[in-house]
């Protein structure tokens, strides 16, 4: 029962926004693999999505992006410098230098 939402992952932000635009357009990888792996009400065709690896344990953070290492999306620039929080949408902001993620979905790197 919320009108805003953030998504966190391994205590950073990486989307925020309306919680309808987050759902109906999730722009950060871990958001699109969180979504994926929601149950629904109705009858189960498959198994449910399942995002790949582990979080970091605090000792051992890395120094770019946190999710980089389970990203299906990586790229070179993602395990140096962790990306900023950018405006996509009024009100929506990520933290991915992969974003909008529309233009990858179909060719993972």
């Amino acid at each position: 029962v919320a009108d805003e939402m953030a998504v966190m992952y391994a205590g950073r932000v990486v989307e925020s926004g309306p919680v309808a635009q987050l759902f109906d357009d999730p722009q950060h990888p871990y958001t699109l693999g969180l979504m994926g792996s929601m149950p629904s009400l109705g009858p189960r065709t498959g198994r449910l999505a399942t995002i790949a690896g582990r979080v970091p344990t605090p000792a051992e953070m890395p120094a770019g992006c946190r999710f980089a290492s389970r990203c299906p999306f990586v790229l070179d620039a993602c395990r140096v410098v962790p990306p900023p929080l950018v405006e996509l949408a009024p009100g929506q902001q990520v933290a991915c230098l992969r974003a909008p993620l529309e233009q990858h979905l179909e060719t993972p790197a």
